[in-house]
């Protein structure tokens, strides 16, 4: 995991 990937799960899950 990386930060590019933290950022996208984190749009991907707002919510989180």
């Amino acid at each position: 995991y990386g930060p590019v990937v933290a950022l996208a799960l984190s749009f991907a899950n707002p919510f989180v």
